[in-house]
This record gives C-alpha cells, sequence and structure tokens, in this order.
C-alpha cells in the first residue's frame, strides 16, 4: 500500500513537472498605423496585435513587456482599460495587465490599441525592443520578436516610393559633360584646364619641404593604395611631384599640374594636405577600384583657400554606439572634402562611451544597455536596444588605446577632435555611473572617496521632464564634486591628446536642453543659494555653472565652447524671451557657440549671437542635422517627424542670409517669406563672427550597420561645399535672378557628385554605404520620362512584376509603358536603392 502511494506520488511530480508553461517568445506582435492626426492635435493612433504562438496559455497576470518609442513622450495612452502603458523613464515604457485582463489561449489574441503625441513618419517610429518579464522572475527577460508592419491597411496610407514623383524639379538641372565639369569637390577660387597630362608611375619622383614631411608620407602611403607601389624619392626620375611651402593664408594651396611636374605650394601642413587631396580627386574616378600601373592626371591650375576656418562635423555616439572602424571611416571621408573639426559626442543620457583610468564605473555601467537595470545594474534599454548586453549599437565604449589611435588618425588629415562632456543637464549615464561608485566606497566606509564625484544630490526632489523625456538626467550644479569630476575628465583626455600627439585647444560642455523644474527640489541647491544671494533662479545657477566651468578649462589652457543654450537669457522658452546675454567672461576669451535651433518659428538665434559679438558655428538643424530622413517614405531611415532634409536643401544654404536659402520648408513646401519679415539680419560686424558651418548626426536611430553612412553621404559633400568653396554668384541676388544662378550651380554640384563623386566613393577606402537617389518619372501617353536628383545615376527597370536587379535593363531617358514597371537607381558596384512603382 505504501509502495502504491509512493509510485502515485512520484508519477503526480512527474507530472506537474512536466506541465509546460507558457513560452513568451513565441509571441508574435504586429503594429499598424490608424490614423495620423487622429484629434487635430498632431497625435498618432495605432494598433499592436499580440498573438500567442505557443501550446500553452497566456496567463492573464503576473507579467510585464517592456519596449521603446521614439519621440512620442508620456502621453502614450491605451485606447482600453484591459491593457494598461506606463512611462519607465526616457522612451522606455511598459505594457501589463489590468485586473480585467482576460488569458489569452493559443493561436488566440490580443489587442492594444493607443495613442501617442506626435506623427508617425516613417518604419523607426514603430515600438521596438519588445521583452517579457515574469513578476515571480523580475531579473529575467524575455526577448521578443520584432514587430511586423501591416502595410495592407484601412487606415493610414504608408508612403512607400521615397522621393514623390520631382521629374519637373529634376528636369530643371543640366545634364553636363566630363568636360564641363570642375574636377574638385569643394569647389576652388580658380580652376584652369590646360592640355596634356602628367602620368604617375614607378619613374615619378616626390620632392618635398621638411615642413610637409608628414604629408609627404601621408601622399606615399596614398598612391600605394591605388599602384601597389611607393614612390622612391632617391635617383633619377623621368617626372617629379613637388611640395614646397610658400608665404599665404592658413591652409592656402595652390595645385599646378603639367606634363613633367605636379607642383603643391602651400602656406602650411594643412594646405599641402588638402591640395593633396584636391589631386587625388584628378585621379580616374576608378582608381581605387583596383590597383593600376599608372595614373593620368589632366593638367590643371588650381588656387584655393577655404571660406570658413571651422568646417566641422558632430557625431553622437551616446544614443547609439559607433565602431571605433567606421569612425575612422567618417574621418577618412571627411579628410577628402577638406573638412577640418571632428565634434565627437561620446556621452549623454543613454551612454558614456569613453574609457576614463580612475572612474572604471563610467564604461562598466554607463557604456552598458540592457535588463535589469534597477539599482543601476546598467542603463536602461533604450531606442529598441532591448534586454541583452550584446546589441553592438546599445552597448560599447572606446578603450583609452581605441581613443588615441582616433586621435592620431584624425591628426594625420588635419582634423581637429572636439570632445563634448555633456553638463548639466543630458548627464545620465555619468549620474548613475557614479552613483555606482559612491555606493561602492560607502559599503567600505570611505565616505570621502564616495562623494568625491557624485553627480547629484540623493535627496533631491525635484520634479521635471526633459525633451527626451528623463526625470533623472540633471547634475546637481551647486555640488564640488561635479567640478571635481569634469576636472577628473578632462585631466584625463589632456594626457590622452598629448599622448596622441593631437591638438586640444577647446572642449565642448553642452550645455542644452536643461529641463524646466531641475533643482527646484533639491536641499544641496537650496543650500548653495543661500550662501550666494545673488543667485535666485534657475537661470542665475545656470548661468553660475558655466562661469565656473570655464575658469576650470581655462586652468588647463582650454578654451569653453557649447551650444546656443550657453549664451541664451532664457534657454528654454520660445519667441521674444529668447535674448543673448552679455557674458564679459565669454567675450574676453573671444569663445565660440554652436547655434542649432531652426530658422523657421521664433526660436532662431543665429544672427542675433553673431550680432552680439559671439563667434558663431552654423549648425542649424533644418539645414545640416542629418538625422533627419531625407524624404517622405515610410521605409526611409531617419527622424521625420518635424520634416525632411534633402541634398539640395543643405547645399542651398545661404550663410550670410539664411531667409534666402531653401525657398521650401520642413513639410517640403514653400515657405510664406513674410515669416522671416520680423526676423533679425546679420550685420556687417556680425558678419566677421560666423567661424563656420556644422553638420550633425545624432543617432537615436542608428541601430543597424551602414545607417551613418547612408544618413550622412552625400550630404556632407553639400556641408563641405558651403564651408569651403567660394560665396556663390546666387547669394548676391533675389528672385528669378537667384534662381537661374542658383540653377547652374547646382547644376555643377549634382553633376559631379553623381558622375564623378558618387561612383568614386564606391570603392574609395573600401567602398561607402552612400544614399541613392530615387529615380523620378513623367508618363506621357504610353511612354515613362525617367530623370535622377543627381545626373549620371544608374537607373534599371523591370516590367514583369520582379524587383530591378542589377542585370536588368537600363533606363536611357525613357521606356515603353508597359506590364508593372519598376524603377531602381544602382551604384557602379551594384548596390541598389529603394524601388519605384509607376503602374501597377
Amino acid at each position: 500500500m505504501k509502495t502504491s502511494i509512493l509510485i502515485l506520488l512520484v508519477l503526480f511530480a512527474l507530472a506537474c513537472g512536466n506541465k509546460k508553461s507558457f513560452d513568451a517568445s513565441k509571441l508574435a506582435i504586429e503594429w499598424e498605423l490608424i490614423k495620423n492626426d487622429f484629434d487635430d492635435k498632431g497625435n498618432f493612433l495605432s494598433v499592436l496585435t499580440f498573438k500567442n504562438k505557443s501550446e500553452v496559455t497566456m496567463p492573464s497576470q503576473g507579467w510585464k513587456i517592456y519596449f521603446s518609442l521614439r519621440y512620442h513622450g508620456t502621453k502614450l495612452a491605451s485606447g482600453k482599460d484591459e491593457v494598461e502603458i506606463h512611462h519607465v523613464n526616457g522612451e522606455l515604457f511598459t505594457i501589463s495587465p489590468a485586473a480585467n485582463f482576460p488569458p489569452v489561449g493559443p493561436g488566440q489574441s490580443f489587442r492594444l490599441e493607443f495613442t501617442g503625441a506626435r506623427k508617425v513618419a516613417n518604419f523607426q517610429d514603430v515600438p521596438s525592443g519588445f521583452f517579457w518579464v515574469n513578476n515571480d522572475k523580475p531579473d529575467l527577460a524575455i526577448e521578443l520578436t520584432k514587430p511586423s508592419v501591416k502595410r495592407d491597411t484601412n487606415g493610414e496610407k504608408l508612403i512607400t516610393t521615397r522621393d514623390g514623383n520631382n521629374y519637373a524639379a529634376n528636369a530643371t538641372t543640366k545634364d553636363m559633360t566630363d568636360e564641363e565639369l570642375i574636377k574638385i569637390l569643394p569647389t576652388p577660387i580658380k580652376y584652369t584646364v590646360g592640355t596634356g597630362e602628367f602620368i604617375i608611375s614607378k619613374e615619378t619622383g616626390l620632392q618635398y619641404s621638411e615642413d610637409f614631411k608628414n604629408e609627404h608620407n601621408y601622399f606615399i602611403d596614398e598612391i600605394e593604395k591605388v599602384t601597389g607601389y611607393k614612390l622612391d624619392t632617391t635617383g633619377k626620375k623621368i617626372n617629379y611631384i613637388c611640395l614646397r611651402k610658400k608665404n599665404g593664408p592658413s591652409e592656402s594651396y595652390t595645385l599646378s599640374v603639367t606634363s613633367d611636374t605636379i607642383t603643391i605650394t602651400a602656406a602650411d601642413a594643412a594646405g599641402a594636405f588638402y591640395a593633396i587631396q584636391s589631386l587625388k580627386q584628378l585621379f580616374p574616378i576608378d582608381s581605387w577600384k583596383t590597383h593600376n600601373r599608372s595614373i593620368a592626371v589632366r593638367n590643371v591650375e588650381i588656387v584655393d583657400r577655404p571660406r570658413f576656418p571651422v568646417r566641422e562635423f558632430m557625431l553622437d555616439v551616446s544614443r547609439n554606439f559607433e565602431s571605433k572602424t567606421n569612425i575612422l571611416r567618417l574621418l577618412e571621408v571627411m579628410s577628402l572634402y577638406k573638412m577640418n573639426t571632428f565634434h565627437f559626442h561620446f556621452n549623454d543620457d543613454e551612454g558614456w562611451r569613453l574609457e576614463i583610468p580612475g572612474l572604471p564605473e563610467l564604461t562598466e555601467v554607463g557604456a552598458v544597455r540592457g535588463f535589469p537595470f534597477e539599482s543601476n545594474k546598467r542603463l536602461q534599454p533604450s531606442y529598441g536596444s532591448g534586454p541583452g548586453e550584446a546589441n553592438h549599437f546599445g552597448t560599447g565604449y572606446y578603450s583609452r588605446s581605441d581613443f588615441i589611435e582616433i586621435l592620431k588618425y584624425a591628426t594625420q588629415r588635419h582634423i581637429e577632435v572636439i570632445p563634448e562632456i555633456e553638463s548639466p543637464g543630458h548627464a545620465r549615464a555619468a549620474i548613475r555611473s557614479m552613483e555606482v561608485r559612491y555606493n561602492r566606497f560607502m559599503k567600505d566606509g570611505k565616505r570621502a572617496e564616495a562623494e568625491q564625484y557624485l553627480l547629484h544630490d540623493l535627496n533631491d526632489e525635484s520634479k521635471y521632464t526633459s525633451a527626451q523625456y528623463f526625470n533623472d538626467n540633471a547634475m546637481n550644479v551647486a555640488s564640488p564634486a561635479v567640478f571635481a569630476f569634469i576636472d577628473k575628465v578632462l585631466e584625463e583626455l589632456q594626457k590622452m591628446y598629448a599622448e596622441a600627439g593631437a591638438p586640444l585647444t577647446a572642449v565642448h560642455m553642452g550645455g542644452d536642453e536643461v529641463a524646466a523644474g531641475a533643482w527646484e527640489k533639491s536641499p544641496a541647491i537650496d543650500v548653495y543659494k543661500k550662501n550666494n544671494p545673488s543667485i535666485k533662479t534657475p537661470k542665475d545657477l545656470y548661468a553660475d555653472f558655466f562661469v565656473k566651468t570655464t575658469g576650470l578649462l581655462k586652468k588647463r589652457g582650454l578654451k569653453i565652447t557649447g551650444w546656443e543654450e550657453m549664451i541664451i537669457e532664457h534657454p528654454q522658452a520660445e519667441g521674444s524671451d529668447r535674448k543673448v546675454i552679455d557674458n564679459k567672461v565669454y567675450r574676453d576669451d573671444s569663445l565660440q557657440f554652436d547655434a542649432w535651433w531652426p530658422v523657421l518659428g521664433n526660436q532662431d538665434m543665429i544672427y542675433p549671437i553673431a550680432n552680439s559679438g559671439y563667434g558663431v558655428v552654423l549648425a542649424p538643424f533644418d539645414y545640416f542635422y542629418f538625422d533627419l530622413a531625407q524624404s517622405p517614405s515610410f521605409d526611409e531611415p531617419g527622424d521625420a517627424w518635424i520634416g525632411y532634409l534633402g541634398l539640395q536643401k543643405t547645399f542651398s544654404f545661404d550663410p550670410f542670409d539664411i531667409y534666402n536659402s531653401s525657398p521650401i520648408d520642413f513639410a517640403l513646401k514653400l515657405i510664406n517669406l513674410e515669416s522671416y519679415k520680423h526676423k533679425q539680419r546679420l550685420t556687417e560686424a556680425g558678419r566677421k563672427n560666423i567661424r563656420g558651418i556644422q553638420g550633425a548626426l545624432w543617432a537615436e536611430n542608428m541601430t543597424y550597420e551602414g545607417y551613418m553612412e547612408y544618413q550622412v553621404l552625400p550630404r556632407l559633400l553639400a556641408l563641405a561645399e558651403r564651408a569651403w568653396a567660394p560665396e556663390p554668384s546666387w547669394t548676391k541676388v533675389i528672385g528669378a535672378r537667384r534662381e537661374l544662378a542658383f540653377n547652374i550651380d547646382w547644376s555643377s554640384f549634382a553633376n559631379r557628385v553623381g558622375k564623378r563623386e558618387l561612383p568614386r566613393l564606391d570603392h574609395y577606402n573600401g567602398g561607402y554605404i552612400y544614399r541613392l537617389p530615387t529615380p523620378s518619372f513623367d508618363i506621357r501617353e504610353e511612354t515613362i520620362f525617367v530623370n535622377n536628383e543627381l545626373p549620371g545615376i544608374i537607373v534599371r527597370y523591370s516590367t514583369d512584376g520582379t524587383t530591378p536587379v542589377a542585370t536588368s535593363p537600363r533606363v536611357t531617358g525613357s521606356i515603353p509603358k508597359k506590364g508593372r514597371v519598376q524603377l531602381r537607381a544602382f551604384s557602379t558596384s551594384g548596390r541598389a536603392g529603394a524601388v519605384v512603382v509607376v503602374n501597377k
């Protein structure tokens, strides 16, 4: 009897042990956009459908689903009361069941209809990074499948062609012959073509001034890349390339090519380097495709120098990480087009990406995203990075040796690297990392060490929401520990720059988007204000912080730079309240600031800052933020909630009269010039304060390989043109005369990009993943006429319903309207762009 009972108990235990539990990984997710602007307030309405594809019923309680949602804020709300949506922090949300949520059986689904702020524009606005957590196992996350997108929808139409139909606009671009083209980009001051050519071969010698030894070594390496051999600098040769020093403006050069000699004369090493870059552009465009026994260079005379001393590009690697290899690739293409400043945004709320000796927590915690993230075990998932640390873009950092290698690479190419230490806002990664450090030392009873670099007030109860919806990203500006932290980072940066032999003249200290409400309920701030009676408001605290920070940098022989908010009366305000402050400390040091607000609206401060006597680097996001999507399409990557930034708009920028720039706004509509009527114009004195132009790529959407290059190229070429080339004629006229002059200039640029630069970039430095512009068309009776924004781009087509491939027929002007016609652009290497369906 006892044996029978024992057997029954064992069988019962085995039966219970074999009972299957719900497998969350088999939960399929579908997303559908129902409507944009559904409530006449610009908000969206969409639905998520979760289908249980496991063999076990999904429980009605005891779980949460985490997900990320870009730029749609805390207004996110469920349309039903069975499921609740809660904001965690930043753009991380949870879905959890309400008390009346029913179990979901195998094969069954549940729908979550929800609304959110702003419009959905493309696939990167779809919720992402889903993972499941059981309440009884709070440290275990199960990654869910990526949502599929329901395109066959009765709701909002998802735009699937990228550039729309721009045939008429493209038709105004003149198709130019190779003989008509200037072979250099950005455009030089003087370019004269001669007869004959110089042949670079093994019999070519290289002579150089000792001032240009580094440039000589660089050029030797560049020639080897395209020929397979090094030029010999000894012995008698049949022809010579000479690098000579001559007095002149900084970065200026002349390049003279005759049949016997290539002569480069330059005022300084930078000028010699830029002459070499121009000489490389004179090489046949397929020179980098394979090794060449010889290279023919057409005889020319070039005189050149930059329009602006600062030609800058900023890359954010905090929101999402980019590999060291890709940073070097970016620097290489920047140098080809004579950009000279790399603004390295390596820390922000979502990540700290640089190893700082003595502060290991910055990368042990601040460079890692995943789950669980409570108690600062790591940073929370962001931008769809999900629960695992292995996500290449969510997690990662540059070691000290990595950064030194980057600095050396940049310095050889005459690119100065400006590091940015985001402060006092946008500092969540550093704050959380230093809290871990604090807890570690406190556990060992070492209070002094614990508080040495603590960046926030532990008793702060301030309530605020930052631009990216964080509630804990502002440093405690009253704490000496904050300045000790900044000084420690500066110390280690200077050591790295010194070891790399790289110049460090200025450090960007951020200063943007400190949220309203920060510091209002901080006991430490209250004490500081009592001890400093002149400080009464958050604005006073902000200004005081940067005066002190400026002093820190000055002690180290460095200058401070930052975003425009650093010199604005009310940084968080719009319209008439945004006034430029008069800060003697900044004026005496002749500092410069990055002006980023757009021209449209009431926020622009570009000219008021310059007219007030401050140096300005122009970075208005309606012309130079390359994270903006390039055209309307659900399949086009980039931020698009505010509008679109195409190549021609970046090219159209007039730094001295922004109101005479592109006539098209973010929504691709004509700008009402009356909106500029009361804007401040640039004065003659202000004109002298424009130091340069900066492009930028913010990395919220940089979640897959190739995104960076796709977003940057070819828009970087337009940025380089505006920052280096002489002032174009169309900036001096208005109306129809401006349009005519602009079209001539644009035609020259577009032909050079389409016929020379993009084919070169197919193989240069291993080849770049630039964006191919989408074909446009015009149907006239039974004929389809086809063109492209950039002349020379290869367009192929199909008529049988299949997607065009690299072997499909090539379009030569027009094709018959027969069958289901599809168009697609191709690079010379066979890489394909987006598909345009002409007729269904």
